[in-house]
């Protein structure tokens, strides 16, 4: 699959072209908030007849134009990406697993509201 970088005010222009390309088949839109106060955001979209991927990506911190009057399955992602922009995720390896290892390899953990549990 191959992903193009665009500039923000050029996202609703790329994704015009790719559907005149061909690429009907909408797989998906996403986001996630970067460290500097902008957004990345991205949209795969597929050609349904010889199965080819492309995406495209941008970053910005203002609202885009929407995508849904090229492929109807945008509206949704577009919602939960919006709902979702201000809800930073820690990453996996910042938290604290709130378990231990045992000598067989299988973690165990208290699970929450047991005696021990916290």
């Amino acid at each position: 699959m191959t992903r193009k970088v665009v500039e923000p005010g050029e996202w609703v222009k790329s994704a015009e072209s790719l559907q005149r390309a061909g690429y009907d088949f909408f797989d998906q839109l996403g986001a996630r908030v970067l460290g500097d106060g902008k957004r990345e955001l991205w949209l795969i979209v597929s050609n349904s007849t010889t199965g080819e991927r492309v995406g495209i990506s941008t970053r910005t911190s203002e609202p885009l134009p929407t995508l849904s009057h090229l492929w109807s399955g945008a509206l949704w992602c577009e919602r939960e990406a919006d709902a979702l922009a201000d809800f930073v995720l820690p990453r996996r390896s910042e938290k604290k697993w709130p378990g231990f290892a045992d000598p067989s390899g299988r973690t165990r953990f208290t699970p929450v509201g047991l005696p021990g549990g916290k």
